[in-house]
């Protein structure tokens, strides 16, 4: 497979790629700018290279590293400061051109988050912004008084963490009793436990420089970014060995003194999974306690989605594309050629400049019921 042509300042012929499909030319913007995501200051002539990353299995999920020269070094405040990435796609075929952000990131000072120094240039972490909330705690004993929407409690917590840009899912659950946070207890605790509460995945910053979540629910049920075939893919395709902690049944538990014990207990009996009770010849179970979970249908929906997701682990692939804004942990996108035919979720992509393009770890999504989905 041949690869586009992508330009990236400075502009040398070795970052030339041809392509019998035209050239694409990637230009980057990189902005100091506020945690509110406005830009003040142009960078992009001052930065050397970046490197960005998104991992489901971080608590600080879309990270970062830019090496900086001097003098654009002294735009930067010494203790904290925030970068936008801004990436610009123009196509020799015709097609509209794209200016896309690709995250907002907040670098500190101190040891360890400025990865290397010289005299004239500084390489510096990114993380998103929930390490704002990761690194706020609560002064007192905070508490989220029963009857509270908790969709609104989150967009409290946020507000008093500086938190402005976000995009959260709204809900009607209220705490069905007072939720008690102990003093010293992060915010992004806080959140975590509020999201769970009705059924939504950890916070995390997404591509747009929100602070963002989404439900919990079947992988096979998401809506694609789109269908990939063999021309849209630039890399061999790897298959990757499995990492995570197997398990082919889910036993969800809340145990609650002011209520009755709720529990759900989902197996994977599927004869055409790999990981299956029939297909390996024995249970393992995975337990996950839910206290913040309010009702029987939460708790059976947080035991199919983790279920869900663990299946989708008999199948794991890297394979390399071109930048697109939509995708997202969690996203869903369709591949249509070869045994690689069907739906896929994104759980990992590495992007590393200059050479333009982004490596996708994909999950095989399956359906309990279906086995694959294609």
């Amino acid at each position: 497979m041949s690869l586009p042509v992508l330009f990236w300042p400075p502009e040398t012929e070795s970052q030339y790629l041809q392509s019998s499909g035209g050239a694409v030319r990637l230009q980057l913007e990189l902005w100091r700018s506020n945690l509110a995501n406005t830009p003040l200051d142009d960078l992009t002539q001052y930065l050397s290279s970046a490197q960005l990353s998104m991992n489901l299995d971080q608590e600080i999920r879309l990270t970062g590293t830019f090496k900086i020269k001097s003098p654009g070094l002294d735009y930067l405040a010494s203790d904290i400061d925030f970068l936008s990435l801004y990436v610009n796609l123009s196509y020799q075929d015709g097609r509209p051109t794209t200016r896309t952000q690709a995250g907002l990131y907040v670098i500190q000072g101190g040891a360890g988050l400025i990865v290397s120094e010289t005299a004239r240039e500084k390489t510096f972490k990114g993380e998103d912004p929930t390490v704002m909330l990761r690194d706020s705690y609560f002064s007192d004993t905070y508490i989220v008084t029963s009857g509270t929407v908790l969709s609104t409690a989150i967009t409290t917590i946020l507000t008093a963490a500086g938190i402005t840009r976000y995009s959260i899912p709204v809900t009607t659950v209220t705490a069905p009793v007072d939720i008690v946070f102990a003093r010293r207890s992060s915010r992004l605790e806080a959140v975590n436990a509020l999201l769970k509460a009705y059924g939504c995945y950890n916070i995390y910053g997404n591509m747009g420089g929100y602070l963002t979540s989404m439900p919990v629910g079947r992988l096979d049920s998401r809506e694609p970014i789109g269908t990939f075939t063999s021309s849209s893919i630039y890399s061999a395709i790897e298959e990757e060995e499995p990492t995570h902690e197997f398990y082919n049944s889910v036993l969800v538990i809340k145990d609650d003194p002011n209520q009755a014990p709720l529990s759900s207990y989902q197996v994977n009996l599927d004869p055409a999974s790999p990981s299956s009770t029939v297909s390996k010849g024995f249970e393992k179970t995975r337990v996950e306690s839910a206290p913040d979970l309010v009702t029987q249908t939460q708790v059976d929906a947080y035991a199919v989605a983790l279920l869900s997701q663990a299946r989708s682990y008999d199948q794991r692939i890297r394979l390399s594309v071109l930048p697109n804004a939509l995708m997202d942990l969690h996203q869903t996108l369709d591949l249509s050629f070869g045994n690689y035919n069907g739906r896929w979720w994104i759980r990992t992509w590495d992007w590393t400049l200059p050479t333009g393009l982004i490596t996708l770890g994909l999950n095989r999504v399956t359906n309990s019921d279906l086995g694959v989905i294609t």
